[in-house]
């Protein structure tokens, strides 16, 4: 669907600069250099965000011709729609962006567990919306709500990274034996 397809084209967009910084994230942890890494990452944060949220104005003043060229003008009503979730690109350029520091950084799967907990804000306020019968706007608020809470754990996470002393040895953890 045209939800999909604009994440997709996002994730498209910004994954070339988690590929780039995951190695010089893993590079700086590695040797101890978290305080290195917290500038080239703020530097690009101050980029990659300010454009999305232009990125984001315009097509909330263009969605009308924008989706009627896209998808057709039998998909006009769509336009509002979109204009509801395009605000999820927002957060969810901070997620696509820190993702790989949180992989260079921790071997716990930080970024799983933060996919899951915004998956239960999307189910928990779609399941209360169904109960309330409430507009179909509710879903696109949901859907807004549950990528600002996968930023928001995600921006947590990264500032952790950032700001805690680094162990003097990487930790291997041992599997579980039967």
């Amino acid at each position: 669907d045209g939800l999909s397809l604009w994440l997709v084209l996002l994730s498209t967009l910004l994954t070339p600069i988690g590929v780039v910084l995951m190695p010089r994230s893993a590079e700086l942890l590695r040797e101890r250099s978290a305080a290195a890494l917290a500038r080239p990452v703020r530097q690009l944060l101050a980029i990659v965000v300010p454009a999305i949220i232009v990125a984001v104005l315009v097509i909330e003043v263009v969605a009308d011709p924008l989706v009627a060229a896209f998808l057709g003008p039998s998909y006009a009503s769509a336009a509002p729609a979109l204009r509801g979730i395009v605000w999820a690109a927002i957060p969810w350029t901070f997620f696509v962006t820190l993702r790989g520091l949180l992989d260079a950084h921790d071997l716990r799967p930080l970024n799983a567990r933060n996919v899951a907990a915004a998956c239960v804000v999307y189910a928990g306020i779609v399941g209360v919306s169904s109960a309330l019968a409430l507009a179909e706007t509710a879903y696109h608020y949901a859907f807004v709500a549950s990528v600002t809470v996968l930023a928001g754990l995600t921006l947590i996470e990264a500032g952790r990274a950032l700001a805690r002393p680094l162990l003097p040895e990487p930790v291997v953890e041992e599997p579980l034996q039967p």
